[in-house]
């Protein structure tokens, strides 16, 4: 794996480990695109993702994550991992893979993010008499 590549990512997590959204945003090049959810409509430019990843950030707390496995190529990152959180004060753990895609400069030009909505639901429907 090229460390840039894997740097850039890692400095996209940090920073929302951090909850610096507007860092998280600037490893994206500016008319970059974030699919939230790899089958929807992107977030496209770094003000909107910036904005997106605010409004994440006002749902969950104290992020962390766990990279399981991580590839690339020079213009190419695949990322499974295991990001925690917790939820309207509930814990959350998903398994989670993204793709993302770099320009000249190692800057994130496309970011789809794959994770299952019944995992994510099935944990948030548990309560602690559960």
């Amino acid at each position: 794996m090229s460390p840039q590549q894997d740097q850039t990512v890692r400095a996209l997590l940090d920073a929302i480990v951090a909850k610096d959204m507007r860092a998280a945003a600037e490893v994206f090049a500016p008319d970059a695109s974030y699919h939230v959810r790899a089958w929807e409509d992107p977030v496209i430019g770094t003000a909107a993702i910036t904005a997106e990843f605010e409004r994440q950030g006002g749902i969950f707390a104290d992020f962390s994550y766990e990279i399981l496995t991580a590839v690339s190529t020079d213009t190419m990152v695949f990322m499974e991992r295991i990001d925690s959180m917790r939820i309207a004060g509930k814990p959350v753990s998903l398994h989670w893979a993204s793709v993302v895609e770099l320009d000249r400069e190692g800057r994130i030009t496309v970011m789809r993010d794959y994770y299952d909505t019944v995992e994510l639901q099935n944990q948030l429907a548990t309560t602690s008499a559960d």
